[in-house]
Order: structure tokens, then sequence, then C-alpha cells
């Protein structure tokens, strides 16, 4: 009888390790996959990535193809630049795999690794959306561990990227053409440029714009960077000093980052220590003309001093502004006013503050006080002379946020912001340009951007750069040292469910191969009908391929000059 027991509890127990053999093996397969497809997607962003810095630079790699989907065929794109394939091609894809054009097209990985293990492969598309305005569309497919894998999990994005010429436009968060002497206290988010010197003198910090904006937090100075006694600083980005570095108390203890500085005399160069003082640079630093340097450093940061094949910082100069009222769409503004006097902008706008929008010239110096107003549209202001912006405005429900631009023409004027000028990221941006100084009397937080001839703020100034509506910036001309130098810029971007069972082999989708399951991208067309000034609908029809047509009536709210902003 006790044998039999004992038999029947090792059966027990038994079918009970083998239950949890199963189940504990089903969990962990269960992990694996999940871990897959967070691999699988971060591996399809990686291929974005790479496409939207292809697109950038005019770099394609080898195995692409162009694809003519009116002619079924293919063509090796590999020697050309990405744009100039895609100018002749329909769309480019990563490769073709080894079965030619008569077959299934083949996937030819791509592999992102970590520690020498292979963690996913991704495969890319690219198609042109608008050549003129440089808009491009990417799809990429990611797959984890790699395609071959019993538990390959299937990742898809796609984004549209628009190129901006990366010194055409506003691209930086602050922008002076000569001296950036008031960096006191200013905390940003984008990009730094100094066409002359930048002198730091207290608790400043560069930092990688916030998610989905552009600008690495780069510092740029085309003649010295001087840096002021505990002045405590932090570069999280590229620091690239054409001239001398130079700091006012050399030798300190309290030291992360020394370089020589040239001290000449008598035609002797004599080479002296200097500091960022108290500072965290993670970035990295070069300076194009000093020889070396001596000390510890931060161990992310990597430091170049006397940089050899380096390019020089380059000289951007302040955008030019001429006036022209024909520059502005009225459809687009709402309304274009040149005020004949100082007086008459400020009657105007004592009678519109709770509904302020358009375009305005002003002929002279005046004050900006946004104690009381509201913005109803975007608003833009032009002063021949020296204005100070007070405080800020509030705005109207607006599926866009609204921009506030304030343009100081006079060459020898300034912009000062006073009390309580604080955007608002989302709802309200600013661009604050001055073809003289610019001056931050109070402190001021810009979602937006700062440009200049000189900044000599006093103090504290934050801005996260956020780029102004193309509408409103018309008038300003910026000349380009180099044409071909892009920053790739994100307009939409998104995760999207792909159809499965689809067989790996089928996802290039080339023309002349098997049914394949991605078809070839297609396109959308837009057309608006221009309408009177005083009917306020605009009818929008919208064709796509497959051929469908829907036609929707847009409300668009009325202004007080009877105009329709759409």
């Amino acid at each position: 009888m006790g044998l039999v027991t004992a038999l029947a509890i090792a059966f027990v127990v038994m079918s009970l390790a083998t239950i949890w053999i199963v189940t504990s093996y089903h969990e962990i397969d269960e992990t694996e996959y999940h871990e897959h497809r967070t691999s699988a997607l971060n591996s399809a962003e990686a291929g974005a990535r790479w496409a939207m810095s292809a697109l950038a630079y005019d770099l394609v790699g080898a195995g692409w193809i162009g694809v003519d989907s009116a002619s079924n065929s293919t063509t090796d794109v590999s020697a050309m630049g990405l744009r100039s394939a895609l100018a002749a091609n329909d769309y480019v894809s990563s490769g073709t795999g080894g079965s030619g054009l008569g077959g299934t097209c083949g996937l030819e990985a791509h592999l992102i690794s970590a520690n020498g293990e292979q963690i996913g492969e991704w495969w890319a598309r690219v198609w042109t959306v608008d050549a003129a305005k440089y808009v491009y569309q990417i799809e990429s497919w990611g797959w984890s561990p790699q395609t071959t894998h019993r538990q390959a999990a299937n990742q898809k994005v796609t984004v549209q990227v628009r190129l901006i010429p990366a010194y055409s436009g506003f691209t930086n968060a602050i922008f002076a053409e000569a001296n950036l002497s008031g960096l006191n206290r200013k905390e940003i988010y984008g990009d730094v440029y100094a066409g002359e010197t930048a002198t730091i003198t207290n608790y400043t910090r560069i930092y990688p714009n916030d998610a989905g904006h552009i600008g690495e937090g780069r510092l740029r100075v085309q003649g010295d960077l001087n840096l002021g006694n505990g002045s405590n600083n932090e570069f999280y980005g590229l620091v690239h000093v054409q001239g001398m570095v130079r700091d006012d108390t050399p030798g300190s203890a309290f030291t992360d980052l020394k370089v020589l500085n040239d001290a000449t005399a008598d035609g002797t160069t004599v080479w002296t220590e200097s500091d960022f003082e108290s500072a965290t640079l993670t970035g990295e630093a070069r300076f194009s003309t000093n020889p070396g340097h001596t000390g510890d450093l931060e161990p992310a940061a990597s430091v170049i001093p006397g940089a050899t094949g380096l390019d020089d910082v380059p000289t951007i100069t302040l955008p030019q502004f001429v006036w022209d009222r024909n520059d502005y769409d009225l459809t687009e503004v709402g309304t274009v006013l040149e005020h004949s006097t100082v007086g008459d902008f400020q009657t105007w706008f004592a009678a519109n503050e709770s509904a302020l929008y358009g375009v305005h010239r002003v002929p002279g110096p005046t004050d900006l006080n946004f104690t009381n107003a509201t913005l109803a549209g975007d608003f833009m202001v032009v002063v021949e002379g020296d204005v100070e912006v007070r405080s800020t405005p509030a705005t109207a429900p607006s599926d866009e946020p609204l921009d506030l631009i304030v343009v100081q023409s006079d060459p020898a004027g300034r912009l000062t912001t006073a009390n309580g000028v604080i955007g608002a990221d989302g709802v309200l941006h600013q661009l604050m340009f001055s073809n003289g100084e610019f001056d931050a009397a109070n402190q001021t937080v810009i979602y937006g951007a700062i440009y200049g001839y000189e900044d000599v703020s006093t103090n504290r100034v934050e801005v996260h750069f956020r780029p102004p509506e193309d509408s409103l910036v018309k008038g300003f001309d910026f000349v380009i040292p180099d044409p071909d130098s892009f920053i790739p810029q994100p307009v939409v971007w998104r995760a999207v469910q792909v159809a499965e069972p689809t067989p790996i082999t089928d996802y290039c989708g080339v023309p002349g191969g098997a049914a394949a399951s991605v078809p070839a991208p297609s396109g959308t067309t837009t057309t608006t009908t221009t309408v009177p000034s005083t009917v306020t609908t605009i009818a929008v029809t919208t064709t796509t391929t497959p051929p469908t047509t829907t036609t929707s009536i847009y409300t668009c709210p009325t202004l007080p000059n009877g105009k329709c902003k759409p």
C-alpha cells in the first residue's frame, strides 16, 4: 500500500513538473517575443533615421535600387546621391538581395549590434512628396533578432521629413552675427551661434532641443570664447570655437576641461593654461587653432584641440529684412497694415487688443504692452526703431500654436524684453529679431528664437527653439554659405500596423516579382479653390490613389477685416 502511494505521489510530482516546465517555456517565449517586438521597433526607427541622414547628406549605399513603376523596372542607384536618385525614380529602397529583377525582391539585411550580438535588421523605402520644398516620405520595416528567427518580430514606422537648408531660415535658438556678450544664466534648448566673441559669465546651460524639434545643443563661436570666474556651465552638444578659449582664473582646482591659449608678447607665443571653470562637457569640444590641452576630462567628453582637417565655423550673417507688403498672403495672415505714424498703430492696437492678428509696419520706435491683450491669430509687428516688449498676450483657442513675431529693423536700434515675456509650448511661440541689439532686461522665456546683430542681455533667458510660421517670415533673405547642407526635420513620425502574415521576401514590393504584400507608395493631391475675401468657407477637394474623391467644407474664423483665414 505504501509503495502504491509513493508511486502515485511521484507521478503527481512529475506531472506538475512537466506542466511547470511547459508553462515556463511558454512564458519565456512570450517574454522573448515581447522583447523582440521592442527591438524590432528600434530597428525600424534606426532605418528611418539612416534614411533621414542619407537625404540630408545626399548619400545611398551599396545595393540600393531605384524603382520606376510606369516601366516596371529597377535601377542600381548606389553610385548616386539619394536626392538625385529620387529625382529620377518613383522611389528608392535599400536593396534587392540576390534574386534579381525577375523574382520576388529579396531582403538585404542591415544589422544593429550590441556587444557583438545581432539584435535587429531593417529595410527602408523613400519617395518624394514635394521636391521643391524638400519634403520626403520614409517607410522602414524592422525585424528582431533577424528575419529567419523562429520568433522574428516585425514592426514598421513611417516618417515625413523636410530638409531645411542648414544656414537658410531660422534654425538656431540664439543667433548673433557679432558678439554674444550677455550669456548670463541662459538656459538654451537648441543651437547657439556667435559670429565674433561669446562671453559666458555665469551658469549657462546649452542642451539638445526638446523631443521632436531640431537643435543638438551646439555652441559655435567664430571668434573667442571667454569664460568668467566660477561660471559653472554645462555644454551638452558640440562646442566648436574658431578662436581661443580664455578664462580669467587659470589653474583652478575645480576644472573639468583645460586648454592652452596663446598670449603673445613681442611676437613670441607663450602658452598658458585656461579652464572651463566648473563646467560639465558631455559632447565634443573642437578648438580650431589651439595646439593642445592638459588636465583631466569628463569621461563622456571628447576634446579636439588644434584640430586638423576641421571645417571652420561658418560665417553666417543676420538675414536681411526688407519690408514689402506684397510678401504676405491675406488668406494666410488675415491683414497687412502699414501704419502712417506710431500713434496710428497705438490707436489700432488699443481698439483691437482683445483680438490682435495680422502683419503691421510701424514707422518709428514704440512699445508693445501685451498685459491685457489676446491674439486671435498670428501677429507680426515690424518696428523701425527701438521697441520694448512687455508681458505676454493670451491666445484664442487654436489647433496650431500662434506666432508672435517682433522685428526691430534699425541697425542702430534695440529690441528689449521687459517684465513677463513668457511663451508657452504649443500655444504661443515667439521670434524676437533685431537688426541691432537684443537685450533681455528681465527674465524671458521664449518658445521660438532670438536673432540679433548683438546680444547684450543682462538677465536670465530661457529659449526652447521652435521655427516660426513660414507665411510670416517671407520678408527675410538668408545668405547660404553652403547651398547643399541640410538639417532633416521630422514632420510626422508614427509607428503603423504591419499586415500579417506576410512573407519576409515580399516586403520590397518591386514590380516584376511575385505579388508583393507592400504596395508601391501612392500620393495624395490636395487642391484649394481660391474664394473672394467676403466668403467665410473654403472647399477643399482631395484626390487619392487609388481614385477616391472627397470634398470637405472648412469654416474659417470671422476676422475683423472680413477675410477668411484657413
